[in-house]
């Protein structure tokens, strides 16, 4: 029996719905939320096949993960989804600079009973084994989880200052904070699917190392639900604590 999505919800941070980077993806074989991202050049303007390019890169990634052979592993996954990219970017690339965009993902492998993460997107469910974490694979990088908390910690005292003009409202619309961590969320790219102490799993056009492809198993007789989450801004307050869920079923007849 496939599985079966009992629940969703997808949102935009800003802008509108379909201009979204985050993905949910249905599949005979496979549900997954994938999450675009776009750094560098990409920031000027461009919108392959008119599209946003985090929402470009989150749309190869769901093209792929609907041609992937159902019994494919993890490790056959991620150079799949990576010649795909490498490939689609390089279709929609000119003269302006190769557009810089990639994709994280948690996903379901029916067939193999397995969840899988590549980045940050987390995944809960109630049961299963894994080396990761007992019941889950956590959405936020360790090495953003220390910029991430000093965020904070600086909005939660803009807004216990009680300053008519620091509202949750108003700082949704102009983060302060955004500008003092703009060169370290551009420079942390360059981590991105390499093997040192900071090192992280991204589907950027690059070979994934292995260490970086996360794989857990969930056991037939416990695992029933998955909760994944495209979750980054989850430590970062005001902001709503998720942009992607879904909760699926394993075996639906005890949903």
């Amino acid at each position: 029996m496939p599985l079966h999505v009992v629940e969703s919800s997808v949102r935009a941070r800003t802008g509108q719905p379909e201009d979204g980077a985050d993905l949910l993806v249905v599949t005979p074989h496979h549900v997954a939320v994938v999450a675009g991202l776009s750094f560098g050049v990409t920031t000027g303007g461009a919108r392959p096949h008119d599209q946003p390019p985090a929402r470009f890169a989150a749309s190869v990634g769901a093209a792929a993960l609907r041609d992937l052979p159902p019994t494919a592993d993890l490790r056959d996954a991620a150079d799949r989804f990576t010649r795909a990219l490498d490939q689609a970017v390089g279709r929609v690339s000119g003269g302006a600079g190769r557009l810089q965009v990639a994709y994280a993902l948690a996903a379901v492998s029916h067939a193999r009973r397995e969840v899988w993460q590549i980045g940050a997107v987390g995944a809960q469910w109630d049961g299963g084994t894994g080396p990761q974490a007992t019941h889950g694979l956590p959405s936020l990088l360790p090495s953003l989880a220390a910029a991430a908390q000093a965020r904070a910690v600086f909005l939660h005292a803009l807004l216990a200052r009680g300053d008519a003009h620091h509202t949750p409202a108003a700082l949704r619309h102009d983060d302060p904070v955004q500008p003092i961590l703009a060169p370290l969320l551009a420079a942390h790219a360059a981590l991105a699917n390499t093997t040192g102490p900071f090192g992280y799993g991204l589907v950027d056009g690059r070979t994934i190392p292995d260490e970086h492809l996360r794989v857990s198993v969930l056991p037939l007789a416990r695992a029933r639900s998955v909760w994944p989450a495209a979750a980054i801004r989850r430590c970062c307050p005001p902001w709503p604590p998720l942009s992607a869920t879904w909760t699926t079923c394993w075996r639906p007849t005890r949903c």
